[in-house]
């Protein structure tokens, strides 16, 4: 497996720093973000190293990252019934391609603009990372 040894998420992957799961396979892992913009903004991340969704030349993973984060997405709806589901390709602040889902009432700049980082309450998300899991499951 490409790992980057500087990378937070590859660090996740090698379980060197925690992280709440949602989803995880030999492919793919989908965890709760610890600054998250709402509640339940997911993560999915492929677990080779990769700088951004484009560089994904294996099409076999371009492709199960992209079912595996609408699987995520309807697991998110059915937990939340969110009004959108905000969704983000990333790469720029941790630079390992990542998909953010993000439900809300509001729309990205609206939430973006009142966000204020705090430390992050691990119990509140390991339980909300169940609640999410169940709806998954039930779905797949």
């Amino acid at each position: 497996m490409e790992t980057d040894t500087s990378c937070a998420f590859c660090k996740i992957v090698r379980g060197e720093f925690p992280s709440h799961k949602i989803y995880e396979d030999d492919l793919v892992m989908a965890i709760l973000s610890i600054d998250p913009l709402r509640e339940g903004h997911a993560l999915i991340i492929p677990k080779n190293h990769w700088p951004k969704i484009w560089s994904i030349t294996d099409n076999r993973l371009y492709s199960h990252l992209m079912l595996k984060t609408r699987d995520i997405a309807l697991a998110l709806n059915k937990t939340f019934s969110p009004t959108h589901l905000i969704e983000l390709a990333e790469g720029m602040d941790i630079q390992h391609a990542h998909l953010h889902l993000i439900p809300s009432e509001k729309g990205y700049g609206e939430i973006v603009a009142t966000h204020q980082t705090k430390e992050p309450d691990h119990q509140v998300l390991e339980e909300l990372a169940k609640r999410i899991k169940k709806n998954l499951l039930k779905d797949h």
